[in-house]
């Protein structure tokens, strides 16, 4: 069973209070995040059992830490959780500063463990936050953003190593994790940033000419003002930029919102500073109509409670009519989670505060994990304005996982029965709860006379995948299937530029969209490129070391169907000498107001750095002096506070042109003063299409004519 009866969670909740001392004791001195992210990423990952991941922050704040937190998703029966403080090594792990393990792991919220001791940390210097799956895979969430991690070469670890020896990079950039612990006495708790603690939601149903509006969220330290920024997203939600202008609590959907999925950013800040934090999305925006059904009752809002039932086992949530009419189909928020192979949504009569009757239901066989699932009613049923009634949901062939949220009274209740194939005709009573309101909702024809929503509760019902989505004759056609992968062509040189085949498919695909994804060195492990959503994709800094796979999604009116490529070679830099060097300033906290840099040559393995004199601006161009040894960059950010730095990680050992190859005179040329072929280059003694290389000739450092 997903959840305790209510006396039996206030029994549990009251013998958790011992073990909950030390933090209460910690929350009573008012402690402070040193370090890591607060927010609940939207990208899952997989963490296998015994191989132990690092992911790099900046400490925010001095102070010393106590507790170490971790948003976990999902857990197998047997897994432990281990977490550790490293300090920074020359851009990685190093030494394990303290740590701590729990096995009582609660999925679908954050997991806080006491480290063993405590542990003193530096504003503005970097650490690592390490995790270890024990026993059993650990499902949490991650970002694209920031610095790769590193994993530990060992796949069969039990504890974390005292001293980080492994250079193997991972794929993720950093995990949801963050410290937490006491300030040094010179940190003052006006300079405490806002910490969000519940994500920011949207309310409104997403349709073109509806207004959407934005609660702030619930944060802490005392915010003094919000601000919002609107986002428009691809339809999975991945993919998302600022709608220029919509800076408001509300935004009105335009034309050229349709299709895409619409979230929010809301800043909060006080005296000591800002902090963002971020909606989940709504459904694909759909345009107005005339016969698009009205909302009658329920809840469109994504709220940030996940929670789950096992197939099989029914629930039903209580909701009153706000708008009376015939009841045409429901809709629910399958949370990214869920294995479920099938959903039933149905309607059911109050019956004196309980679950009755069921009036109506529909079905789908393929629930969109991570989105708004729709099932059409097969017999409409009429609602009475301010009635009550139940909106009941079923999983089948899996876990069904939903969002919903707490409440004062019982207003959800199981259906007692464990192996349904099919919501039942007649409730019967099982355990009761106080969780609602669930993310779903029931629309229909509204009954003639009747109010409508108001405006900020848009009437109209939104536009999910086409699969789910209600329909009248004729049905949608059956959607795109592939029958051969798609194809990378290109060479996997940092620079170099990868072209992605559609692949073949049935069912006649309309249009086709792409997403590209960093893996490791393996294959696996794939995340989201953020921006590479053409047909090709030019190899980047961060693209190196790891391998690269596309992702190709086919549609039609039915709906999406997507195939994945096969993964590519392992990425190579372009560390040859005459090449040009580029860092990034990486992210930071505190609000830098200024950067500077250092490039400096190290020995083969990374270590032994000095400084390259004169080498101080964002880019490099490798010299003779820099062949067979390894390239980082120190980047200094300052404000008002004082500096910090961070360091990159090594290149490859650079290589002299001869060794590295040559092109043709005839990758580009024009004819000669004698009517022939002809190169020559600004290189003494190359000549005749010899000793150039394709970065050399790109980045002009060669001639071809």
């Amino acid at each position: 069973m997903r959840r305790l009866p209510v006396l039996a969670m206030f029994l549990m909740l009251a013998s958790m209070l011992v073990v909950s001392a030390s933090a209460d004791a910690l929350t009573a001195s008012s402690p402070l995040t040193l370090l890591g992210d607060q927010g609940v990423a939207n990208m899952p990952v997989t963490y296998p059992a015994g191989v132990a991941e690092a992911s790099s922050f900046t400490a925010a704040t001095s102070g010393s830490a106590r507790l170490a937190s971790f948003y976990v998703v999902g857990h197998a029966r047997s897994s432990r959780l281990v977490v550790g403080l490293y300090a920074d090594r020359g851009g990685r792990p190093g030494h394990l500063l303290t740590s701590a393990s729990d096995s009582r792991l609660k999925p679908g919220k954050w997991n806080t463990l006491n480290l063993g001791s405590a542990a003193t940390v530096a504003q503005g210097k970097r650490y690592w936050l390490a995790l270890l799956a024990d026993g059993g895979a650990l499902k949490l969430r991650g970002n694209r953003q920031g610095t790769r991690g590193f994993i530990a070469s060992a796949s069969t670890l039990a504890k974390l190593p005292k001293t980080w020896s492994s250079t193997h990079r991972a794929s993720v950039r950093s995990a949801s994790a963050y410290v937490i612990g006491t300030p040094e006495h010179s940190t003052l708790q006006s300079r405490q940033t806002p910490q969000n603690t519940v994500a920011p939601k949207i309310s409104g149903l997403a349709v073109q000419g509806q207004t959407l509006t934005a609660a702030a969220g619930t944060w802490t330290h005392s915010p003094t003002s919000y601000a919002y920024q609107w986002q428009d997203c691809d339809s999975t939600g991945g993919v998302c930029f600022n709608i220029s202008g919509a800076t408001h609590s509300t935004y009105v959907l335009a034309s050229g919102d349709l299709n895409d999925t619409i979230r929010v950013v809301v800043t909060a800040t006080n005296s000591g500073g800002s902090q963002s934090a971020t909606s989940a999305p709504t459904t694909p925006v759909s345009a107005a109509s005339g016969s698009t059904p009205v909302l009658l009752l329920g809840n469109p809002a994504v709220e940030a409670t996940h929670d789950n039932d096992s197939a099989g086992a029914a629930e039903a949530f209580k909701f009153t009519v706000t708008t009376a009419g015939s009841a045409t189909g429901g809709w629910m928020y399958v949370d990214t989670t869920s294995t479920a192979t099938g959903l039933t949504i149905g309607l059911y009569a109050d019956n004196g505060g309980q679950p009755g009757g069921l009036l109506a239901s529909g079905s789908t066989s393929t629930p969109i994990s991570g989105a708004w699932n729709a099932a059409t009613f097969t017999t409409p049923a009429t609602l009475a304005a301010g009635s009550t009634y139940w909106i009941g949901v079923l999983g089948t062939g899996g876990t069904i996982a939903f969002r919903d949220a707490s409440s004062t009274s019982m207003c959800s209740e199981n259906s007692g029965q464990t192996s349904l194939s099919a919501l039942p005709g007649s409730w019967t009573r099982g355990a009761t709860w106080n969780s609602c309101s669930l993310s779903a909702f029931v629309t229909g024809t509204a009954q003639p006379g009747a109010v409508s929503p108001p405006t900020t509760t848009p009437t109209t019902t939104p536009t999910t995948t086409p699969t789910t989505t209600p329909t009248t004759t004729p049905p949608p056609p059956a959607v795109p299937v592939n029958t051969t992968l798609p194809a990378i062509t290109g060479t996997t040189v940092q620079g170099d530029a990868l072209t992605t085949s559609n692949g073949s498919w049935s069912n006649t695909p309309t249009s086709y969209t792409y997403q590209w994804q960093d893996c490791d060195a393996s294959g696996a492990n794939c995340t989201n490129i953020a921006g590479a959503v053409a047909s090709s994709h030019v190899l980047g800094n961060s693209d190196v070391g790891n391998t690269v796979r596309a992702v190709v999604t086919a549609s039609n009116t039915g709906g999406p169907g997507s195939a994945t490529s096969a993964a590519t070679a392992a990425i190579t830099g372009t560390t040859v000498q005459g090449d040009a060097l580029t860092t990034s300033n990486g992210s930071w906290s505190n609000s830098p107001t200024s950067y500077t840099y250092q490039w400096q040559d190290c020995d083969a393995s990374g270590a032994s750095c000095t400084s390259i004199t004169g080498a101080t601006t964002t880019s490099y161009a490798l010299t003779a002096t820099d062949v067979t040894h390894t390239i980082r960059a120190v980047v200094t950010a300052s404000n008002a506070g004082g500096p910090g730095s961070a360091t990159s990680a090594a290149t490859a050992a650079v290589t002299s042109p001869s060794s590295s190859g040559s092109v043709p005179c005839a990758l580009t040329h024009a004819a000669g003063a004698d009517g022939t072929n002809s190169c020559w280059a600004t290189h003494t003694g190359v000549q005749n299409g010899t000793g150039f290389t394709v970065a050399q000739i790109l980045a002009g450092q060669s001639t071809l004519k």
